[in-house]
């Protein structure tokens, strides 16, 4: 079932920045080839996406896509973890994510 979330759930574009970059460091730092093509593969959409043009509801849209994909290689739990070191690196409240 496909993840749908409203702009209350969703992280801002400064979270999904450093959730990217996070990322990049899993893919450079891993042993595990199919680890890092499956992190690439989930996140390799957001640049183009977090470059055009943003506006409200552009984090929903950018994190349902990251969510769905990682939901089908059994990976959304490791993505919301992502997300709340993201949020944590940044000073945010995890505490309602």
């Amino acid at each position: 079932m496909p993840v749908q979330l409203n702009d209350d759930s969703a992280p801002s574009k400064a979270v999904l920045i450093k959730m990217l970059g996070f990322a990049l460091l899993e893919i450079r730092a891993s042993d595990n080839l199919e680890l890092a093509k499956t992190l690439a593969d989930i996140f390799h959409n957001l640049p183009p996406h977090l470059a055009s043009k943003w506006s409200e509801g552009s984090n929903v849209e950018a994190y349902e896509k990251i969510l769905n994909k990682a939901q089908r290689y059994k990976l959304k739990n490791y993505i919301v973890e992502l997300r709340k070191s993201a949020e944590h690196s940044l000073g945010k409240d995890t505490s309602e994510a």
